[in-house]
């Protein structure tokens, strides 16, 4: 058996499982830890059989498994009326789904909304955080396996308060304040004050931080300040000087996660996600809109984008996420038979396409692809697909995901049949707006 130290690092990977990087303590043990606090403390572990074997072949430990999912919950809570918390038979108040894909190393999280109606099973439709009211983590995980259609294979659940704990272990963290900040809620104990800018949070402002969704974006605008925070925390471990608070950020884990993982499979996770950086890690949140119902706060799934979601981010088929990025073309180089060309290549690969007409001008030498921001990568996934053209950023709300201005490049394409020869004679449908 490890020791009360070794037993101890093992919950700082439950923290990077939590948080998105599986394994960011256990990197600093490797790396540094030996070296700078001493052979002694470690070498329990390193005798284990355990250790061993996990160091040759840490995907022993998922026999038969090139990916995991985990359901990752946080806990709302209740107060008594001495003002005391408690978490029995509250909603769950955060879910994402950690993938681990164990053969490439890589890591992805899908948040769940809370108010998505749902069917939860012998309790009819409701939203998908009252799982946890009516049966627990077994109900709440049989409803989101049901709602994905994929299965969950292990659990870690955040106790309350612990995010708060956690970062005012680590003494506090830097995030840049997306906005002014300003709610009150006296019977659930949260209150929010915060300016726009960058700030050096402690933890009540981190949770107040995270629990925000008094705005136009709500829950979604939620969600994406959690993947924020967990990011920045991530970063955070990576820091030497975090082996100097072991002793305080350990025992903050140790009493505040539980997770159905062994320990064996723990410290395989640390081994195998060891390098994985913060900014590696895969975010997305499941599609929603707004859909209330008898004068209740609903959100409503869409559907198409879900189920490619789910078929990229949870079944691994890598071409699924090709289906979220929707392509417009504009013809900047006057062949519409390459521009048609162009747009069968693209769907081709599972692209969603429009062509738009004419570019502002009909002679452009190189391809332009412009990324709107709306999928993280999208520009240049459509670039390998075409294999050229000239890659830049055009912020563009509410527009798609990216823009492809057909250049001269793309019409003596190795792949094409079409040559230049054929674009002098071509026409093109009637302008369209310059992107």
């Amino acid at each position: 058996m490890a020791s009360g130290s070794g037993r101890r690092i093992l919950w700082l990977l439950v923290l990077g499982l939590v948080f998105g990087v599986v394994g960011a303590g256990l990197a600093l043990v490797y790396s540094r830890g030996h070296r700078l606090l001493g052979n002694n403390q470690f070498s329990p572990i390193a005798q284990t059989r355990d250790f061993y074997q996990i160091a040759v072949n840490p995907q022993e430990a998922f026999a038969g498994h090139d990916r995991i999912n985990i359901l990752c919950l946080g806990l709302d809570r209740n107060w008594t009326r001495k003002g005391m918390p408690y978490t029995k038979g509250v909603r769950s108040d955060t879910m994402i789904v950690v993938i681990l894909d164990l053969a490439r190393r890589k890591a992805y999280a899908l948040s769940v909304p809370r108010d998505l109606r749902v069917e939860i099973p012998d309790h009819g439709h409701s939203r998908i955080n009252d799982a946890h009211r009516f049966g627990g983590v077994p109900l709440t995980i049989e409803t989101i396996q049901n709602f994905l259609g994929v299965r969950l294979d292990y659990y870690a659940i955040i106790k309350l308060g612990a995010v708060r704990r956690l970062v005012d272990a680590v003494g506090g963290i830097d995030v840049e304040v997306e906005k002014d900040m300003d709610y009150d809620d006296n019977w659930g104990q949260l209150h929010i004050h915060l300016k726009q800018g960058p700030q050096h949070l402690n933890g009540e402002q981190i949770e107040g931080y995270m629990r925000f969704r008094h705005d136009n974006e709500g829950d979604f605008g939620r969600m994406r300040r959690q993947q924020q925070v967990f990011r920045t925390i991530s970063k955070t471990l990576k820091s030497p000087v975090i082996l100097f608070k072991f002793d305080e950020l350990l025992t903050v884990l140790e009493q505040n996660l539980d997770t159905n993982l062994s320990r064996k499979q723990l410290m395989a996770l640390g081994r195998m996600f060891s390098e994985t950086r913060p900014d590696d890690l895969i975010t997305e949140t499941v599609p929603a809109e707004n859909s209330p119902r008898d004068g209740i706060a609903y959100l409503e799934v869409l559907e198409e984008p879900k189920e490619a979601l789910v078929d990229w981010l949870l079944r691994g088929n890598a071409m699924a996420e090709h289906r979220l990025i929707d392509v417009e073309l504009l013809n900047g180089c006057r062949s519409q038979t390459t521009m048609e060309w162009v747009r069968e290549l693209l769907t081709g690969q599972e692209f969603p396409t429009r062509n738009r007409g004419r570019a502002d001008r009909g002679n452009y030498a190189i391809t332009r692809i412009i990324d709107h921001g709306r999928h993280p990568g999208a520009a240049r996934r459509v670039r390998e697909t075409l294999a050229l053209g000239e890659l830049s950023f055009d912020k563009r709300p509410g527009g798609p995901a990216v823009t492809v201005i057909i250049g001269a490049d793309l019409l003596d394409h190795p792949d094409s049949v079409y040559s230049s020869a054929t674009a002098s004679s071509e026409t093109t449908p009637a302008p369209a707006t310059n992107p």
